[in-house]
């Protein structure tokens, strides 16, 4: 297009239609380089007029040796790389010094695309102001070291209105919580009144953004249950918008970047190390920021909306709890006990739902049914009596003279000073049950005097044959040497206990529908003794063997240890 506008315009100079400055306004040249041009023109024609370095290579072009080693590692060493790390890549390792943007191009020429896709760019484009002031208010949060390390890092909440760009309300806290949003819409609701709506962004104080299930309740209400900041706006009237990227709420957002210049300045001045002593010096900087930087809005009527009365401030900027009133009219929260009072309404509020405020100064309030109930701290409750263990010696012991008591171990190896058992311990040992005399009746001392056998009273010691020398046989426990053939069960009329193991069952013969377990009417007694002690077997209580059992497994009398 420029050869084809030079060509024209210099024919036409030819045939005399045009003067050489036309020619160097037309061109955009000086007339000196028209002159230059036409004598060009008439010695080579048409062909002089096109750049002489039109086809020829850059001296300042990629090597093609060093364009196709940059492909090669590209795609197999460096692969899965993208453009700005392949750069440093070929930098570090393999000596070839190109900037980022010959890089992609070489390999966007050559059809390899860098890995690492970029968003899709999405059209945005400013947004209007509020015509009038009022109708919307940003809120958001800016954690800074606002006081330069004379103090705490603090966080700044701040409230400006989308019109005019005036601080409405700002407040300093050590951390952005639920409570630093409520006092900051407090000192709105109060200077000003309630806005329209507030744009904030989707932090969990203002919204619930878990993944949780609804409730029965939620459902049935068709949405969430709000967050304590969500319930307080729903109160005031006003409206939440969740803003999907800072940049929606940029004019809050630009705000925090003036005054992390001009407050944290004037903080510095002011000599505040303190999270009082900022927040004493923002009446002071707010109005002189708001007088330079305010602009005045399209529409010069208000739409703020007072809140009246502002004693129910109390009642709707707070944390609510709900809570059920115990059977002595008293309500538990965060360890204090309020005693709830009877009114002219009700003397007693016995399983009432009522929910607890707790305000921003920390105070305590009850509301039943939209009524604040009359309450007050409840006495401390009684201790319970009890038996308790003795932690004092006795009078006797107290007033014998004190003896040292050893020092306390410190080895901790199990067995010396641990509460583990070492591994030698009974307890550790496998169970064996053990066979033990007892001592025997009056009436098993006659039988034996009259048939002339020893007598086996007293408390004897262990015998792995049972007492009196009895042995056991392959079935069970027999009778021991001179042992009477039948013990008689007469006595005091107590049940008698035995410490025979029970009988291994047989096999049933076949054919026989009979059962092949000893009779019921023997009764087991699992109840543990001790590690050393075998079932207990309770038997008829007149003392008969069971007719069911051969007379080699008929069950004995056994001693047991005293208890």
């Amino acid at each position: 297009m420029q050869e084809q506008k030079r060509l024209l315009v210099l024919n036409r100079m030819e045939h005399g239609e045009m003067t050489a400055m036309d020619a160097a306004g037309a061109l955009e040249v000086a007339v000196r380089q028209v002159r230059r041009l036409v004598a060009t023109y008439r010695k080579d024609g048409a062909s002089a007029l096109a750049p002489g370095k039109r086809g020829r290579t850059s001296g300042q072009a990629t090597p093609q040796e060093v364009r196709a080693r940059v492909l090669t590692v590209a795609a197999t060493t460096y692969a899965d790389t993208n453009h700005q790390h392949l750069r440093d890549l070929l930098e570090e390792r393999e000596g070839i010094a190109r900037s980022r943007a010959t890089v992609r191009r070489i390999l966007l020429d050559a059809g390899l695309p860098s890995p690492r896709r970029c968003r899709r760019r999405v059209h945005r484009r400013r947004r209007e102001r509020r015509a009038q002031e009022g109708a919307l208010v940003q809120i958001d949060g800016s954690p800074h070291d606002w006081l330069e390390g004379r103090g705490p890092r603090l966080t700044l909440r701040a409230a400006i209105d989308d019109a005019t760009g005036q601080i409405l309300a700002a407040v300093f806290r050590t951390q952005e919580d639920a409570h630093g949003y409520m006092r900051l819409m407090r000192q709105l609701v109060v200077a000003h009144g309630c806005p329209l709506e507030i744009y904030h962004d989707r932090h969990g104080i203002f919204q619930v953004n878990s993944p949780r299930a609804e409730s029965v309740a939620e459902q049935l209400a068709g949405a969430r249950e709000p967050t304590q900041c969500g319930r307080v706006l729903q109160e005031l009237g006003i409206t939440a918008i969740a803003a999907r990227s800072p940049q929606a709420k940029g004019r809050v957002e630009r705000l925090f970047g003036t005054l992390q210049e001009r407050l944290r300045i004037a903080l510095r001045l002011a000599e505040a190390g303190t999270l009082e002593a900022a927040n004493a010096l923002l009446p002071t900087f707010i109005p002189a920021h708001n007088a330079r930087f305010a602009v005045p809005a399209a529409d010069p009527t208000p739409v703020w909306r007072p809140f009246v009365p502002h004693s129910r401030l109390d009642a709707v900027i707070c944390f609510t709890y709900a809570r059920t009133v115990a059977a002595d009219n008293t309500v538990q929260f965060a360890g204090r006990t309020l005693q709830v009072l009877p009114d002219r309404t009700r003397v007693s509020y016995t399983h009432a739902h009522v929910t607890v405020h707790e305000r921003l100064d920390g105070s305590l309030a009850v509301y039943y049914q939209g009524r604040c109930l009359a309450t007050q701290d409840a006495p401390p409750s009684a201790p319970t009596v009890r038996a308790r263990r003795r932690s004092t010696p006795p009078a006797s012991v107290a007033a014998s003279p004190a003896v040292p008591s050893p020092a306390p171990p410190t080895s901790t190896a199990p067995g010396e000073g641990s509460r583990r058992p070492a591994a030698t311990h009974p307890w550790r040992r496998p169970f064996a049950p053990a066979r033990t005399q007892r001592r025997v009746g009056r009436h098993e001392r006659a039988d034996a005097r009259r048939t002339g056998a020893p007598e086996a009273g007293g408390w004897g010691g262990r015998s792995p044959h049972g007492p009196a020398g009895g042995k056991r046989g392959r079935r069970g426990l027999t009778a021991p040497a001179g042992s009477p053939a039948r013990l008689r069960g007469r006595g005091s009329g107590r049940w008698t206990s035995w410490s025979v193991p029970l009988p291994r069952p047989r096999r049933r013969p076949q054919g026989c529908r009979g059962p092949s377990s000893p009779s019921r009417r023997v009764v087991a007694d699992t109840r543990r003794r001790g590690p050393h002690l075998a079932p207990r077997v309770r038997p008829h209580p007149q003392g008969r063997r069971d007719r069911r059992l051969p007379p080699d497994r008929a069950l004995r009398r056994r001693p047991h240890p005293r208890p």
